[in-house]
């Protein structure tokens, strides 16, 4: 897995891990920051089971395991946290677990043992040694309970899902966009499909744009710069987004696959034979309808029923039956 500095000053840094090139193709590539502070480090997004090993390989080879004192899951996706467990079982045991108050019983599927420290939907200030995170909302981008991090001295915002790039495989040769209009291409299905809620959309833009930001990174692809960090936020803040709700329209039916010309002359057929049956129907008696029966006797009235009486009450409702197996069955005692 590959590591790159994107921050260091006096002890604040920020690290970036990903792109491995032992992955499997099916698992989506995913991007891991670790913020150190001193001798405290917290992992944004650790990853998934199957990025687990070389994560902690290339980790431990920047970072001591002990520094590790928090994990911060932006949401509930497995490419987000599913490594968890195994993160406890080599961090210190009173490590912290971040993540939307939201998802915590969700996660525990995850890891029930684990204490997870729920943030509010409003976001939160989280201390890393002298170093300030803001936890930031960023719900329904996609994930109902989400949220982005920003470091002010830094100036990195940490998006997840936001900014997310889908990249052909051997495609990376950097961790920053080079060529906004080009990467488009990689950005545009993704946000139109998982970002769904344009009010959501427009009220993170408006926080977030008013802060001073030289680095945007999202959890997939690579991370925006400069005045690229501008240009996605316009970009962004103009896409028509929640692109599958289309397919939820009253008017939309799913399309039926075209006929070849040999089942299309079957279909014509048969819609012939169904057109003449009912002329044939007509002319066959068996088909003519049979006459009603004539009408019988009236039956007799039934007879009137004598009133049940009223079972006395009992004295003893309160007391329960006990079985008797001189008589087969349960009784009450006298």
């Amino acid at each position: 897995m590959i590591s790159h500095t994107l921050y260091n000053d006096r002890g604040n840094m920020w690290l970036a891990f990903g792109q491995d090139p032992e992955k499997p193709e099916n698992i989506i590539d995913t991007n891991q920051i670790v913020i150190t502070s001193g001798d405290q480090a917290i992992i944004l997004d650790p990853g998934g089971v199957e990025v687990f090993p070389p994560m902690l390989a290339a980790l431990t080879d920047k970072v001591p395991i002990e520094n590790v004192k928090h994990l911060f899951m932006s949401h509930q996706d497995p490419d987000i946290g599913s490594s968890l467990p195994l993160w406890r079982q080599v961090c210190n045991k009173d490590i912290e677990i971040h993540l939307s108050w939201l998802w915590t019983s969700f996660v525990g599927h995850f890891d029930a043992e684990a204490y997870l420290t729920p943030i509010p939907d409003e976001g939160k200030i989280l201390k890393l040694g002298s170093v300030t995170l803001q936890l930031i909302p960023a719900h329904y981008l996609h994930s109902s309970g989400n949220f982005s991090v920003y470091d002010e001295a830094a100036r990195i915002l940490w998006t997840g899902d936001i900014g997310a790039a889908l990249l052909p495989p051997g495609s990376q040769n950097s961790f920053f966009v080079d060529n906004f209009d080009a990467h488009i291409q990689y950005i545009e299905g993704f946000h139109k499909r998982w970002m769904g809620s344009t009010r959501a959309r427009d009220a993170w833009i408006n926080r977030v744009s008013k802060l001073d930001i030289d680095i945007l990174t999202p959890q997939h692809g690579l991370f925006f710069k400069g005045e690229d960090v501008g240009r996605f936020l316009d970009w962004f803040g103009s896409l028509e987004i929640g692109s599958g709700i289309d397919s939820m329209s009253d008017g939309a039916s799913p399309s039926l696959p075209q006929l070849s010309s040999e089942d299309s002359a079957v279909a014509e057929e048969a819609v012939v034979e169904i057109q003449q049956a009912p002329e044939e129907l007509t002319v066959n008696e068996a088909a003519q309808p049979e006459p009603s029966p004539e009408p019988g006797p009236e039956p007799e009235p039934a007879p009137e029923l004598e009133a049940i009486p009223e079972a006395a009450p009992q004295e003893n409702s309160s007391v329960l039956p006990e079985y008797d197996e001189s008589v087969g069955g349960y009784v009450f005692p006298e």
